[in-house]
């Protein structure tokens, strides 16, 4: 039976959520880089989200696409102060976006500031050769949609000014439901 190297990691981050984890690096698929980080698209799934407010937990009402990313910091000597892509509390400058190859646009959801999908980071520090999985949860893509771009402002991640701003991994949508989260 084949074993994938990153899902004991997956499973430590969804019963445990915090911290920051040195696990082996997903398969090779969508990928960004600048240099800094590195990004890559580990799985997405639709259905509904579990989310948490404290010590309770319950599931999103409607149906939801969640993208669970890894993010290493490439650096050998420098620190980075990660600020989550789906933090409630980031301007909309600094929140994921998500485009399809139809042109459509997917709003990002979040369940207010006290309510978080379980997995999701609001604030982490990636040390040198540090990883952190995040979740991130969109509306549905239409059904017609192949691909979609997940567009990453850099800004969460340095203070320099960067071009371009953002990184954007492209995920076949074929990929959604393949499994973990």
């Amino acid at each position: 039976m084949a074993r994938m190297p990153h899902l004991p990691c997956m499973l430590l981050l969804l019963v445990m959520s915090v911290g920051t984890v040195s696990c082996s690096k997903p398969p090779l698929g969508a990928v960004a880089t600048d240099g800094k980080v590195e990004v890559r698209y580990i799985t997405g799934r639709i259905g509904k989200v579990l989310f948490a407010s404290g010590k309770s937990q319950q599931r999103s009402e409607k149906d939801l696409l969640q993208i669970q990313i890894w993010i290493e910091n490439l650096s050998d000597s420098k620190k980075l102060e990660y600020k989550g892509w789906g933090d409630d509390n980031l301007s909309s400058a600094k929140k994921a976006r998500l485009k399809d190859d139809l042109g459509n646009t997917y709003k990002q959801v979040t369940f207010g500031l006290m309510h978080r999908p379980v997995g999701q980071k609001a604030k982490e520090s990636l040390y040198p050769g540090s990883a952190i999985q995040d979740i991130l949860v969109f509306e549905l893509p239409v059904e017609k949609a192949q691909m979609v771009h997940l567009i990453l402002p850099k800004g969460n991640y340095t203070d320099t000014i960067e071009d371009p701003p953002t990184l954007d991994l492209v995920i076949p949508v074929a990929s959604f439901n393949g499994g973990g989260l």
